[in-house]
């Protein structure tokens, strides 16, 4: 069941369904997913170097960087993934330029 939180967003649990949790609501004025696991990538503590941090609303998200998620979507394999790769990879390329 959703839950309102004091940013004025909503949480959605993702146990109901096949979907992961999600955050999001008008206040925060965009959705978040929020990954559990993540395919081929070490444990959370050594990914921690790969992650920056940006401000939203006042708070420091962590955000693990592109390159990164890219790796977790090739092991995972899936074709949802696999879509997803394309448009990660054409982001890398144009940000490493």
């Amino acid at each position: 069941m959703p839950t309102r939180n004091r940013a004025g967003g909503i949480w959605i649990s993702g146990s109901f369904g096949l979907a992961g949790p999600r955050i999001g609501g008008e206040a925060l004025s965009e959705r978040f997913d929020v990954a559990l696991t993540m395919s081929g990538l070490g444990r959370f503590s050594d990914e921690l170097q790969y992650v920056r941090y940006e401000q939203v609303d006042g708070m420091d998200l962590p955000i693990l960087s592109l390159d990164r998620i890219a790796v977790s979507k090739r092991a995972a394999g899936r074709d949802k993934d696999r879509i997803a790769l394309s448009s990660i990879e054409d982001a890398l390329a144009v940000f490493s330029t």
